[in-house]
């Protein structure tokens, strides 16, 4: 399946997003996580809308659908971009806002710890996830990335994914009703979490 920069942000899909850092950690103390999630919030608001997120001290995953076509345009003349209106492409315009918050994030923790090595590491996947069974499960091995590194005994004991919030249909995540939506309610996307295999 293609990778990286050959797979292009399609209108109203989603993408799972995969940074790795192999040598030093992304996240170093409490305050990056929420600065991280804060900025996401507000820098992809124009171009989609995250589902599902896990940070950990070297990696992130992000479920993220784009917006459709005509709210993507829309964004693109609310930026007042100067090209012409036939440059716009949708591909290039997510991009611009991911390589935005990558940028953002990177610059705060280089300045807060005074160095100038890259932030997000080498390594770089980037997945279309199809709706149903597929989406499903990539919310699921999100959640549960924390556990498989040792890091957590369970998906509710990691606080900076998005699994607590939606499992508590916290508004403040918002998509946590649309993500127990997908799974047919909380009781659902409960056990889909706790089942060995998924599934309900």
């Amino acid at each position: 399946m293609p990778q990286e920069s050959r797979l292009p942000f399609a209108p109203d899909q989603f993408f799972h997003l995969h940074y790795h850092s192999e040598a030093k950690p992304i996240f170093h103390i409490d305050g990056n996580y929420m600065f991280f999630l804060v900025r996401l919030n507000k820098i992809l608001k124009p171009v989609g809308k995250v589902y599902a997120y896990c940070l950990m001290p070297q990696d992130i995953h992000l479920l993220i659908k784009t917006e459709d076509r005509e709210a993507l345009f829309a964004a693109f003349l609310e930026e007042k971009h100067t090209e012409a209106i036939d440059a716009f492409a949708p591909d290039a315009f997510v991009q611009k806002h991911i390589d935005e918050l990558k940028e953002v994030y990177s610059k705060a923790v280089q300045k807060l710890f005074k160095e100038d090595e890259e932030v997000f590491g080498h390594y770089f996947k980037k997945v279309q996830v199809a709706e149903g069974p597929a989406l499903l499960q990539t919310i699921r091995d999100i959640h549960l990335a924390p556990v498989k590194a040792g890091l957590a005994p369970a998906p509710k004991d990691w606080k900076h994914s998005s699994y607590v919030n939606t499992a508590r249909e916290n508004r403040t995540f918002e998509m946590g009703a649309a993500v127990l939506e997908h799974f047919g309610g909380r009781e659902s996307f409960l056990n889909y979490h706790l089942s060995p295999e998924g599934g309900t």
